[in-house]
């Protein structure tokens, strides 16, 4: 399974969409010698003064706009095809198994008919970059075939990236090529000027302002499976000592395991929370060391048991939802555990006694029947172009739950891939549902 997300030192990935402007002036690059793909080059970089890159945005100026104060050459004098990628740009990479997961600003701050220089921020966590590279690239072709291009290494390959301007548009598209597979990508897209992508100066302050902190495992224990949780606590918690409230058990995917636990902010139901909404309810979402296939259900039984210590938190409301790796885990740890749950809700997951390959990638059978499940609604959301997981892996697992009499919802969102996290995590009905459940005594037919 493949849920790329921020690992800081990745190679490079970048294309794009840029403005295009008219044909005129002096003569185009295609009258100029081509400079070798040999004399391009990337230089890695650390923004240790975010004001000299990043554009304020807002009052109080946390966040900002990535490189949106390097300064843009003049364009007195290029011809239209030149000058037309000079700016800012942003946008995504639209290539498997992800679409949208690649995130890229590009800068170009100024060229020639040879030759140029750009900036490029590439990233699935946009806070925590893959790479911040500083790009000589070459100059090719004339009038609106005119492309900038550089050589790289990703993942171990050779690769040579190419943007030129989108037809018909005011953008610029770009592809990736290689001769090995790991080092191919694309398409990507980028637009100028746009301000979706922000990065803030201090990004735990920009989490607290939403109710959100980072806490630190407590036990030797816990902290041999994790380094600790990021919690949400609803609008309200601290005026009211007799309050309770519904807790949201969160697993992320493989992707986000490791030792920064602010990256699971952006693919949880925090994201919710960070876009301007309120929910009413502790989110508690530890952090998986990247050592460990899956989450252990003795490392969840220990983290439940200390949120529900450690919170105000009413035992009727507890339900768990997790995505890929943690929808897998999910259903494993409901099956554990099914009296602590009022409803479980997993997205992209499966169960893999119907993935069999997945017992290859480090996940065990889960030794607890699915009929342990028949006391909890469970909803299931799967993408019908999933790659990672395949939609019949997910239909089999339903198939199961079905036969055993569970209560189970499954929704296939058309024209998803592996990421249905993203319009799940940011649907109010989706939050109004879960914290709907109330957990119930056993059914009749189960006693």
């Amino acid at each position: 399974m493949t849920d790329r997300r921020t690992t800081l030192g990745l190679g490079l990935v970048i294309a794009g969409v840029l403005g295009c402007g008219g044909t005129a002036g002096p003569p185009s690059a295609s009258t100029v010698p081509a400079i070798s793909l040999g004399e391009t080059r990337l230089d890695a970089l650390e923004v240790g003064d975010a004001d000299a890159f990043h554009g304020p945005l807002g009052a109080d100026g946390n966040a900002a706009s990535i490189f949106g104060a390097l300064p843009i050459a003049a364009t007195a004098g290029l011809p239209g095809e030149l000058s037309a990628f000079l700016g800012r740009w942003e946008g995504y990479g639209y290539g498997p198994p992800i679409k949208r997961d690649w995130k890229y600003v590009l800068a170009v701050t100024e060229i020639t008919p040879q030759r140029g220089t750009a900036y490029v921020w590439a990233a699935t966590n946009l806070q925590f970059p893959a790479a911040v590279t500083r790009v000589g690239f070459r100059v090719r072709g004339s009038g609106t075939d005119t492309t900038i291009e550089w050589e790289q290494t990703i993942d171990g390959a050779y690769a040579v990236v190419r943007i030129g301007h989108a037809s018909g548009t005011d953008a610029l598209e770009g592809s990736i090529e290689s001769g090995d597979p790991a080092g191919r990508g694309g398409p990507l897209l980028l637009r100028r000027d746009t301000t979706d992508h922000v990065v803030y100066r201090d990004y735990e302050r920009h989490l607290a302002d939403h109710g959100i902190a980072w806490r630190d495992h407590a036990t030797e224990f816990l902290r041999a499976f994790g380094a600790g949780s990021l919690v949400h606590l609803p609008v309200g918690y601290a005026d009211d000592p007799d309050r309770t409230w519904p807790l949201i058990l969160f697993l992320h995917g493989s992707g986000d395991r490791g030792r920064n636990g602010l990256v699971i902010a952006q693919n949880s139901p925090m994201r919710f929370v960070t876009d301007g909404g309120r929910l009413g309810a502790i989110v508690v979402a530890p952090l998986l060391d990247a050592a460990l296939p899956t989450f252990p259900t003795g490392y969840l039984d220990a983290v439940l048991d200390d949120a529900i210590a450690r919170y105000r938190v009413d035992p009727r409301r507890v339900t768990l939802t997790g995505l890929s790796m943690g929808g897998e885990s999910t259903y494993r740890f409901a099956r554990h555990r099914p009296d602590a749950f009022a409803a479980i809700a997993v997205l992209c997951g499966w169960d893999p006694a119907g993935f069999e390959a997945s017992l290859g990638w480090g996940y065990e059978a889960i030794p607890d029947p699915p009929e342990r499940l028949r006391d909890i609604p469970v909803r299931a959301i799967h993408g019908r172009n999933d790659r990672n997981i395949p939609l019949e892996a997910a239909q089999a697992t339903i198939d199961a739950l079905t036969a055993a009499g569970v209560d189970v919802e499954f929704t296939v969102l058309e024209h998803h891939d592996h990421d249905v996290w993203t319009d799940t995590y940011t649907d109010p009905r989706f939050f109004d549902w879960l914290l709907a459940q109330t957990r119930a005594g056993p059914k009749a037919a189960s006693a």
